[in-house]
C-alpha cells in the first residue's frame, strides 16, 4: 500500500519518519522509514505481504534538523491485512420494549430485544414476509454486525430510504437516525456491533432500505444493502404478502390475555402480553387497510468514493510543521 505525505517548514529542513504498531497507542511501534524529505507530494510504498493477518496502525513523526523531535500522531482508522471487513449480521430489534427493560437507549440490553423470527432481505434471496415486523413503534432499532470494523461509523456512513411500493429506486430518504453507536466485539462470533436507532414511529408501516457504505470507518470493499419492513397489526395469518385484515383482528382477539414470547404474532406493543391494547392496535390497522407491496429488486443507490484516511497536525513554536498521512 502507498502512504502519501506532505511536509514542509520555513527553512526546508523538515523530516518525516513513519511507524506502525498493532495497538494504536504509545508511539512504540516498528519503524517503516525515516529521513523522508519534505515534499508536497511525498510517498512511501509499504510492502505488507510479509505481515500476519491483523490490524495495523500507522503513525508519523515530523522533526526539524535544527530542533528536537517534534510532532507525532496516529492516522485515523486502521490498516487491515488479510480479508477485508464484511457485514456478518443484520437484525431488527424492538427498542424500548419489555425485552430490553423498556430502555430506549442503545446498549447491551438491546441484545435481548432482537426479533428472533425476523430476517433481513438481501439481494439474491427470495423476499418473504419474515422481513416485516408488526411493532407498534415501527422500525426503531437495527443491529449491523461487521467483522473487523475499521472505525466508529457515523450516520453519514449509511444511506436510508423508505417506501411502500415494490421498486426501491423510487423510494425517498428516510428520517435521520437518532443514534449510531458501536460495541466492539459484541456481535456474532466476536464481530463489532453497530446499533442504529430511530425515534418511535419515525419509520412505521413502510419498507426500510439500509445501505452500509464502503468508506473509511466501515472498511467494506463494497456497499452492503438490505431491507426490513414494518406493518403494525399484521399477524401473518392471511398468507402471502403483509396486509392487515379482519383475520388479523380475529386472531388477536382469540389470543388475548395470554403471556407471550418476543416472537409473538399478536403482541404488537411487545410488552410480553396480548391485551386489549393489542386488540385496539389491530382494529385501528384494519380500519386503515394497511399493506406493503412485495419487493421486486434490491437496488443499490449511487454513492461517492471512500475518503482517504488523513493525519494532519501543526507543530513547533516559530516553525510551521505539517504532515498528512493517507492510507
Amino acid at each position: 500500500m502507498e502512504i502519501a505525505y506532505r511536509a514542509s517548514d520555513d527553512d526546508s529542513a523538515a523530516s518525516v519518519a513513519l511507524y506502525y504498531d498493532t495497538d494504536g497507542q504509545g508511539y512504540d511501534g516498528i519503524k517503516l522509514a525515516d529521513g523522508l524529505a519534505e515534499s508536497e507530494n511525498g510517498a512511501f510504498l509499504w510492502d505488507t505481504s510479509g505481515l500476519p493477518d491483523g490490524n495495523y496502525y500507522i503513525y508519523a513523526v515530523a522533526s526539524d534538523n535544527e530542533m528536537a523531535p517534534v510532532s507525532s500522531r496516529y492516522a485515523a482508522g486502521r490498516v487491515i491485512v488479510g480479508t477485508p471487513p464484511m457485514v456478518v449480521g443484520r437484525r431488527i430489534l424492538y427498542n424500548g420494549s419489555a425485552y430490553d427493560g423498556r430502555n430506549g437507549n442503545a446498549n447491551a440490553l438491546d441484545d435481548g430485544a432482537v426479533a428472533t423470527d425476523r430476517r433481513a432481505w438481501t439481494a439474491g434471496k427470495t423476499a418473504t414476509a419474515s422481513s416485516v415486523t408488526s411493532y407498534v413503534h415501527g422500525i426503531n432499532g437495527i443491529f449491523i454486525d461487521v467483522d473487523r470494523l475499521t472505525g466508529a461509523p457515523r450516520a453519514d456512513d449509511f444511506m436510508f430510504h423508505v417506501g411502500t411500493g415494490s421498486d426501491p429506486s423510487k423510494w425517498i430518504a428516510a428520517p435521520a437516525p437518532s443514534t449510531v453507536t458501536v460495541r466492539y466485539g459484541a456481535g456474532v462470533a466476536g464481530s463489532d456491533r453497530v446499533t442504529i436507532t430511530w425515534a418511535n414511529g419515525a419509520i412505521r408501516n413502510t419498507w426500510l432500505q439500509v445501505t452500509v457504505l464502503p468508506v473509511r470507518r466501515t472498511g467494506l470493499a463494497e456497499a452492503d444493502v438490505f431491507y426490513f419492513g414494518n406493518l403494525v397489526g399484521e399477524t401473518g395469518e392471511g398468507g402471502g404478502w403483509p396486509s392487515v385484515t379482519a383475520v388479523d383482528l380475529l386472531r388477536t382477539r382469540l389470543a388475548m390475555f395470554s403471556s407471550t414470547s418476543i416472537d409473538s404474532r399478536y403482541d404488537f406493543n411487545r410488552d410480553g402480553r396480548v391485551t386489549v391494547l393489542d386488540f385496539a392496535i389491530a382494529r385501528s390497522a384494519v380500519a386503515q387497510r394497511r399493506s406493503l407491496s412485495p419487493l421486486i429488486a434490491a437496488v443499490a443507490p449511487a454513492m461517492a468514493a471512500a475518503p482517504p484516511r488523513v493525519l494532519s497536525w501543526t507543530g513547533m513554536p516559530a516553525k510551521k510543521e505539517e504532515a498528512r498521512l493517507l492510507a
